[in-house]
């Protein structure tokens, strides 16, 4: 049976039209963690030319320390809003912050899930970056962390919302068995999720005349968006993983 993602992008628009509390309170929260984010990047040359070598560096480890800050709150808040979601499914929910406990213990373990999954991928970007390396064993590498992330690429809504609460090693190995010969749906939803959402925020940010002040805005809309998008799929994969 193949998954009709035009109906799960519906599904999802329904979802947060219905649930318009929630879904305003996690657009605010996204909001401000992305304004944060962005003002937080450091702008080297701009740095460099206001302040001496070693003023700037400092200048710059202490706008990463606040960029990086904000990065595990912005994956403590992704993992509430998905935390959330299955309350409001399974009919109780009470309100925004009643998870918060539940999703601080699990930040750690989503943190080491998401750094194994881009791994390779990574690594096969470096190699071949790195003019001292041979591009064929690189661009291997790159297709292998391709492969590997799409098929791991719900392993953090694996380990949120399945009852069984399985540790991280067994976690992915359910994960990889899920996707076993099933990988066009998951590389669809992949490439929905990484690439024409990535394509739409690119071209709304670059729509806009002040994108200082709307890539965030634009940035945490679609940011909630996957998440309710990539709930929605990854209940609809596993039921027909089951069957």
């Amino acid at each position: 049976m193949q998954i009709n993602f035009l109906k799960l992008l519906q599904d999802s628009w329904n979802f947060i039209r219905n649930h318009s509390y929630f879904s305003l309170m996690s657009f605010a929260v996204l909001l401000v963690i992305s304004y944060v984010q962005f003002y937080s990047v450091p702008n080297v040359a701009e740095i460099q030319q206001a302040a001496p070598a070693e003023t700037a560096l400092f200048v710059m480890l202490d706008r990463f320390e606040i960029f990086l800050l904000f990065g595990f709150l912005g994956t403590l808040f992704n993992i509430l809003v998905i935390l959330n979601i299955k309350a409001i499914t399974e009919g109780h929910y009470q309100h925004f912050f009643q998870h918060t406990f539940q999703a601080s213990k699990a930040l750690l373990s989503v943190v080491i899930l998401y750094i194994i999954i881009s791994l390779p991928f990574s690594l096969g970007i470096a190699l071949i970056s790195d003019l001292l390396n041979s591009s064929t064993i690189g661009l291997l590498v790159l297709i292998f962390g391709v492969y590997f992330f799409v098929r791991l690429s719900l392993v953090v809504y694996m380990y949120l919302l399945e009852t069984s609460q399985n540790g991280i090693g067994q976690t992915l190995k359910l994960s990889w068995q899920l996707s076993h010969n099933r990988f066009k749906p998951i590389f669809l939803f992949c490439l929905i999720v990484y690439f024409l959402f990535g394509l739409l925020e690119m071209w709304l940010g670059g729509y806009v005349d002040n994108i200082l002040v709307i890539s965030p805005v634009v940035k945490a809309a679609i940011n909630y968006f996957i998440i309710v998008f990539s709930f929605r799929f990854y209940q609809v994969y596993r039921q027909q993983g089951v069957k």
